[in-house]
C-alpha cells in the first residue's frame, strides 16, 4: 500500500506542473478556473492516474526517496527496505544513502547481508558501508564499514571512486581528508574532482 502511495505521489507531483501552467483538461477552461487549489495535489495525482498505469522513471524514484527521507526521516523507512529491491541500481543506491542518512535501523540485518556479499556492485558497496557507519553502535563497528572506503577510492572505475569520495566526505571523520587531498592532483574526472 505504501509503495502505490509512493509512486502515486510521484505522479501527483509529475502532474502539478501542468495544472500550474495553465494546460487545460479536455479544453475546459471553465474546469480549470474552478480548482480548488487545496485539493490540486490530489485532482494532479487523480488525473496522471486516469492516464493509465504510470510507472516514474528512476529518477523520480530517487528524488521522491530523497524527499521522503527529508521530510518524514524514518517514518517511510519501510519504503526505503522496499526499495532496496528496485531494478534499477541507481534507485538502490539512493535507497540505501537514505537508510544512512535517517539512521533507520530495522534495515541493518539486510544492509549487512549486502556488506558482505562478494558479489555485490563495488559503488552499491560504498552506500552500504555508509548507512552501516551511521548505524554502528561502536567506534570499532564504524571502522569496520568505513575500512572499503578507502580501497573504492582507489578503483579503476571512476563511479566508485566518486561515490568512495562523496560518501567519505558525508561520513566527515577527519581521517578521509588527507587521502582525499593526497590523490586530488592525480584524478582527471571531473565528477570525481568534484565529489572530492
Amino acid at each position: 500500500k505504501r509503495k502505490v502511495l509512493l509512486w502515486g505521489g510521484v505522479a501527483a507531483w509529475g502532474a502539478a506542473p501542468g495544472w500550474m501552467t495553465g494546460c487545460m483538461h479536455n479544453g475546459d477552461e471553465e474546469e480549470v478556473r474552478n480548482v480548488d487549489p487545496r485539493r490540486a495535489r490530489a485532482r494532479a495525482r487523480e488525473t496522471r492516474l486516469a492516464a493509465g498505469d504510470y510507472q516514474p522513471g528512476p529518477w523520480s524514484r530517487s528524488n521522491a526517496l530523497e524527499a521522503l527521507a527529508s521530510i518524514y526521516g524514518q517514518e517511510m523507512g519501510d519504503l526505503y527496505v522496499q526499495a532496496l529491491d528496485d531494478e534499477s541500481p541507481s534507485v538502490r543506491f539512493v535507497a540505501i544513502m537514505v537508510i544512512g542518512d535517517t539512521e533507520y535501523a530495522p534495515a541493518k540485518d539486510r544492509l549487512l547481508a549486502m556488506f558482505s556479499d562478494a558479489e555485490i556492485d563495488r559503488s552499491t558497496h560504498c552506500a552500504v558501508s555508509y548507512a552501516l557507519y551511521r548505524l554502528a553502535e561502536t567506534d570499532e563497528a564504524r571502522r569496520e564499514y568505513a575500512a572499503p572506503l578507502g580501497f573504492h577510492l582507489q578503483d579503476a572505475d571512476p563511479e566508485v571512486k566518486r561515490n568512495a569520495a562523496m560518501v567519505m566526505g558525508k561520513i566527515g571523520h577527519p581521517s578521509a581528508i588527507q587521502p582525499l587531498k593526497d590523490m586530488l592532483d592525480d584524478v582527471q574526472e571531473v565528477k570525481v574532482k568534484g565529489n572530492i
